[in-house]
């Protein structure tokens, strides 16, 4: 199988998914150059909600005062205009494979911030079903056994989506939480009864779709609901 990869290289070299450039041997799908332009979220954050922030008080503006049913979030880069197109790839393109070009230095994130110190389960944020099969793959759970393989903590899809919501882009902070509000259920809650969740999504924006998945976990009897996230909104 080597050899034949090796072959199928030399007749068909691979290339960049962002910019279609020759990759170079120890390349994995994004070249070095595409990788650098990936901001990695690292300096003051918030302590909860892992927002970059510019001052030194431990919570930003949007978690102070603020009810969340999740007791800490960790994003490991920003959501801008570059890895906007990296999303794209892994969540509509059926390019769910471009996120093992950067899987070592997530898990390295893991491990650095002990993210996974108390976990007993790791949750992907589910799609609804009609979703899942037009989609092929739910982009949040290839996420979450990435780094359950490492770990060797089991992946749960306890929850379901009840519900074909709007898209949450195409709405503001308000509408956002109005469309998911009660849309997750678990199955099997004996299953999470007294158990430290890992919910695992792409994105975090405003925080609406994990906070209600954590809602839910917690309601059905889990002890705490953590997030992490591929990518975290400015």
């Amino acid at each position: 199988m080597n050899l034949l990869n090796t072959l199928l290289n030399l007749i068909y070299p691979p290339h960049c998914l962002v910019c279609k450039a020759r990759l170079d041997a120890d390349d994995r799908h994004l070249c070095k150059k595409c990788l650098n332009k990936i901001h990695l979220i690292n300096g003051p954050t918030c302590k909860h909600c892992s927002r970059p922030v510019f001052y030194h008080r431990p919570l930003c503006n949007e978690c102070e005062g603020r009810k969340s049913y999740l007791s800490r979030v960790w994003s490991w880069a920003l959501y801008d205009d570059y890895f906007k197109e990296i999303i794209k790839l892994f969540k509509y393109k059926n390019k769910s494979y471009v996120i093992k070009a950067f899987s070592r230095s997530i898990l390295q994130f893991i491990e650095e911030n002990q993210i996974l110190k108390k976990i007993d389960f790791i949750v992907p944020v589910p799609l609804h079903p009609d979703k899942l099969r037009m989609r092929g793959y739910n982009q949040s759970r290839v996420l979450a056994e990435l780094i359950a393989k490492h770990v060797k903590i089991g992946v749960l899809d306890c929850l379901i989506k009840t519900i074909e919501t709007r898209p949450q882009n195409e709405l503001n902070k308000t509408e956002r939480k109005l469309n998911i509000k009660g849309v997750f259920r678990v199955k099997h809650p004996k299953k999470i009864c007294g158990k430290m969740i890992l919910l695992v999504d792409d994105i975090f924006t405003t925080g609406s779709t994990i906070n209600e998945c954590a809602k839910t976990l917690i309601k059905a009897g889990a002890k705490k609901a953590y997030g992490f996230t591929l990518s975290r909104g400015l």
